[in-house]
């Protein structure tokens, strides 16, 4: 974080910790009071944390930072994730997951956005158009002592960091409903990334058509592919003009022997015709 604030640059980061450290790590941050003790009426009764708390702060520069890319997380159902915003903001954008277990009526039953009308300032970003074609999403602004709720699970989900100032948040997972004691703790990852960034370049790292699973598609790893294949193909051109020297040496001049050498390459070595 020094080094960005010398260089301007804009950075994010995130880390998760686990059963005391976390617990620690809550008592020592102002602002997570409601992680560690809900107030009534908040969750379900009989609710209770998994064990993991995340943190995620970044701070953007002139331009929105992009965040977390857009995933939905590995949860049982009944998990709810509680995000508090300590400090700057974040803005989210979310629509419903259909295939998960939380729309009990199935993917009929899973919430429907309605497009927001032409003209709004994020209705492109809505109708899919900048969001790569994802549909109507949610957006909501979390700022400094606010709570987010979320089943994280049902709703695929992705953050920005508005320009300007540094954002500070942390997330706790809560389990709602009553589960096997004997059952391993919940765990908190990205199931499916349907837009992951470089972050060298903030361009999708989506393969390219055609190519190898695995194989980074943003912009710096394309150039630097196109840069090695040119230079492969220099290197073929000089050994292809190299064997054809080589080929007329042997089949051509040397027969002909030095004398006659000399005087095939006589014209090409008299300057007296030269107008300089």
């Amino acid at each position: 974080a020094a080094a960005s604030a010398e260089t301007k640059e804009p950075w994010y980061a995130s880390f998760v910790l686990d059963g005391s450290c976390a617990d620690d790590l809550l008592g020592a941050l102002p602002g997570t009071e409601r992680l560690i003790k809900p107030p009534a009426g908040m969750l379900p009764d009989g609710a209770r944390p998994t064990g993991a708390v995340w943190v995620f702060f970044g701070e953007a520069g002139a331009a929105p930072l992009p965040g977390k890319p857009e995933h939905v997380d590995d949860m049982r159902p009944g998990v709810l994730t509680v995000h508090a915003q300590l400090c700057g903001a974040k803005l989210w954008r979310l629509r419903p997951n259909v295939a998960a277990e939380a729309w009990s009526g199935g993917a009929a039953s899973a919430p429907r956005i309605q497009p927001l009308k032409s003209g709004h300032p994020s209705a492109q970003l809505d109708s899919g158009a900048g969001g790569g074609g994802v549909g109507p999403r949610l957006e909501v602004c979390c700022r400094a002592g606010d709570l987010l709720l979320v089943d994280t699970a049902a709703w695929y989900h992705e953050t920005e960091l508005p320009a300007g100032g540094l954002s500070v948040s942390v997330a706790r997972d809560f389990a709602t409903l009553e589960e096997d004691p004997s059952a391993p703790l919940v765990s908190s990852m990205q199931l499916r990334v349907t837009r992951q960034l470089c972050s060298m370049c903030l361009t999708p790292t989506t393969p390219p058509l055609g190519a190898p699973p695995g194989t980074c598609g943003c912009v710096c790893c394309l150039e630097r592919r196109e840069a090695k294949l040119a230079f492969e193909a220099l290197l073929r051109s000089s050994k292809l003009a190299r064997r054809w020297c080589n080929q007329e040496f042997t089949s051509r001049i040397r027969p002909a022997g030095v004398h006659q050498f000399r005087s095939l390459a006589a014209p090409l070595l008299d300057c007296s015709s030269c107008p300089t």
